[in-house]
């Protein structure tokens, strides 16, 4: 989690984040909208920001080995 000692060093600005995870800046938007689907955000105004603590715990939350989820062999 963010220590309040200095809370915006290293914040992501939504089109960072699109382009780290190889998504469009949109799909962001519209996950912000829909509660839970993406990284918890950081909301200044009309400012969006992402602490990279939250994108690293998003990407391990939805890490899969296998794509057969629910399927058997």
């Amino acid at each position: 989690m963010m220590t309040m000692a200095q809370p915006s060093k290293g914040l992501l600005k939504p089109r960072d984040l699109a382009a780290l995870l190889g998504i469009k800046e949109q799909t962001l938007a519209k996950w912000r909208m829909t509660r839970g689907m993406g990284p918890n955000f950081v909301k200044c105004g009309r400012s969006v920001l992402y602490h990279p603590d939250e994108v690293a715990d998003f990407i391990a939350r939805r890490t899969v080995n296998c794509t057969l989820r629910g399927q058997q062999l």
